[in-house]
């Protein structure tokens, strides 16, 4: 892939990114509150596995997929945004 397929391919997925920049928090922190909620509070409360311990595990499974997606999607804007050239910045496009 030459780097000018890769800007291309850069600047499509960056739509993505700003979407998943902008919702993963909020999925985030869902996730976060139900690890908190009393039914998995204490889990060794928990009858030895089962459902419960289950749903626990992916949850937290989940939660840290997320805070790695959310990761990847900053840092790929990051990396979009320090591409644009000075005047486009200006004029609010992307290099083409």
């Amino acid at each position: 892939m030459t780097t000018r397929q890769h800007s291309r391919e850069a600047l499509r997925a960056h739509a993505a990114n700003l979407a998943a920049v902008a919702s993963l928090p909020d999925e985030i922190r869902r996730l976060d509150l139900a690890l908190a909620s009393p039914r998995v509070s204490n889990p060794e409360k928990l009858p030895g596995g089962g459902a419960e311990n289950d749903r626990l595990e992916r949850l937290v499974v989940r939660r840290d997929e997320l805070k790695l997606r959310l990761e990847l999607a900053e840092l790929s804007i990051r990396s979009v945004e320090r591409a644009r050239t000075p005047s486009d910045r200006t004029r609010g496009t992307y290099l083409r």
